[in-house]
């Protein structure tokens, strides 16, 4: 009894740990600026380190009732476990298997995807995988508390699904921090000393799929790497500005290989026209490489599990999917002819999206709608948006290049589409790629030190008019620290400033003084 009543008494002090350092989380960002205007007063606050996450937390964590509640629960704890995943001692060998277990229950498909991706992405941030990750796998066939406990078999498969998940979402980000060298060598030991129990044919050709994918993300490593070096000296293969903004279908076809030139970083561009190029085609492919990559991972996963289970599939990273949509009909607007379209809005995955508050469907965003697994889609942008209207499944968009006899017959015929929403800002986009385009030969302001990377900076013209003088009375205070004199003398007599300036006085824009003509 007495044993019993101890272990209660840690679990609920536990869970009341758990409590307080999940508000502690919540309220890191506060007490940091907090810190920060103490400071100026000459008192300083204590710095607040989170405590890793214990045993016991991880465990609820890792027997949750659904993947969305443990990862939702991982969330609200991300701190504590980014503490764990950032110790300077060695993890416990029975705490590392539950954080496999918890890095691995981000992997597996969820409807929280956000959450998972971003514990994933600040889990490989750490030094988790090149220290504390490494030396588990080494250790794991001579680790006698291992084999009783731990299901070498399990942990081997687990892992696997873990470093093949992360190269397909991180890439070449992940791909020297792996350590496949590892499980390959602790594999064949465990298989060696009949550690393992399970089919060992199957946890080959899962290694085996891990190696080949992350070779190949090399190989895709080194090629770009070549590629992008042999183009900079190419001729583009058209004039820039007669790309369309919008994507066009090879732009999302896995296979197409944009032509990019690199920005110039030592030495300068060959002309205006050579530097609009490169912003251009970086710029353009920034907002359709994630909307690439998200339709192949649908497509992918539609070729692995069949049309039925990939429309319950929500895997695709970078996008978000929504279901049997339909064109009802044409709305005028102010703006010209626009669409209202209705989706499935009941959907498992949407039904509890708070519309007024979520980022989804916002204006101007991109979307992609196709009836073939997106091979032929058709482009729209979100002209009209009402919170009320998207708890019925319904909005309205703006078709981008398309004939109208074309969107006519899908409203009669009533056809039904996928729909994903690219994770860029389309519309900020689109706004600075249009104006790169409209700019004239030779029209581009400050050549000379944009395009030519002159870092001789002169005096503006107008002060070779009024020699230096100006009479600012009338718009300066009279009392001005030095910083912002320090600001305003070198924007006043140089042709091109930029200020970086945290102040929130105006001191961190970009002044552009030759701009201004003094008559």
């Amino acid at each position: 009894m007495q044993s019993t009543s101890k272990r209660h008494c840690s679990e609920d002090n536990d869970s009341k740990t758990t409590k307080r350092f999940r508000a502690s989380d919540e309220r890191s960002d506060g007490d940091s600026r907090g810190r920060t205007a103490e400071g100026r007063g000459g008192a300083s606050r204590q710095e607040r380190i989170p405590r890793p996450l214990c045993y016991k937390a991880l465990e609820e964590i890792c027997n949750s009732t659904s993947p969305e509640e443990g990862i939702l629960d991982l969330a609200n704890k991300s701190k504590r476990f980014e503490a764990l995943l950032n110790s300077k001692t060695e993890i416990r060998a029975d705490l590392m298997k539950l954080v496999i277990r918890a890095i691995h229950l981000c992997c597996s498909p969820n409807d929280v995807k956000r959450h998972a991706e971003r514990m994933l992405h600040d889990m490989i941030k750490t030094n988790f995988l090149r220290l504390h990750l490494s030396s588990f796998i080494s250790q794991m066939a001579y680790n006698s508390e291992l084999k009783d406990t731990f299901q070498p078999s399990d942990m081997i498969l687990r892992l696997a699904e873990i470093f093949l998940e992360l190269l397909q979402r991180f890439g070449r980000d992940i791909v020297d921090s792996i350590p496949l060298a590892q499980l390959s060598e602790t594999l064949g030991e465990l298989k060696g000393k009949s550690l393992l129990h399970a089919d060992t044919d199957m946890l080959d050709k899962k290694v085996l799929q891990v190696r080949e994918y992350r070779d190949e993300v090399i190989r895709r490593k080194i090629e770009s790497a070549r590629k992008q070096e042999d183009q900079s000296t190419l001729t583009p293969p058209e004039n820039y500005r007669e790309i369309s903004v919008i994507p066009q279908a090879a732009d999302l076809n896995i296979h197409h290989k944009p032509f990019l030139r690199v920005n110039v970083v030592d030495g300068s561009y060959k002309d205006q026209e050579h530097y609009l190029d490169v912003q251009f085609r970086l710029l353009r492919e920034d907002f359709i490489l994630p909307l690439r990559e998200g339709i192949r991972q649908l497509q992918k996963d539609r070729g692995a599990l069949g049309a039925s289970a990939a429309n319950h599939s929500n895997h695709a990273q970078d996008v978000q999917v929504y279901r049997d949509v339909t064109v009802l009909y044409p709305v005028c607007s102010g703006k010209g002819m626009v669409y209202r379209i209705r989706f499935d809005a009941f959907d498992r995955r949407l039904r509890h999206v708070n519309w007024d508050k979520c980022k989804l469907l916002k204006f101007g965003s991109l979307l992609c709608l196709s009836t073939d697994d997106f091979y032929t889609p058709l482009f729209a942008t979100i002209e009209n948006r009402n919170p009320r209207e998207l708890c019925l499944g319904e909005l309205e968009v703006r078709f981008e290049d398309i004939e109208l006899e074309i969107l006519n017959r899908i409203i009669e015929e009533k056809e039904k589409f996928d729909m994903v929403e690219s994770p860029a800002f389309f519309v900020a986009y689109r706004h600075v790629l249009e104006g790169l385009k409209e700019i004239e030969p030779d029209g581009l302001p400050f050549q000379e030190y944009i395009v030519k990377c002159n870092r001789d900076v002169g005096p503006p013209y107008y002060e070779k008019k009024m020699n230096g003088f100006f009479d600012m009375s009338g718009i300066i205070e009279d009392e001005v620290d030095e910083q912002q004199h320090g600001l305003s003398n070198s924007g006043s007599s140089n042709s091109m400033e930029v200020n970086d300036n945290d102040r929130g006085d105006g001191g961190g824009t970009a002044a552009a003084a030759d701009s201004m003509e003094v008559k």
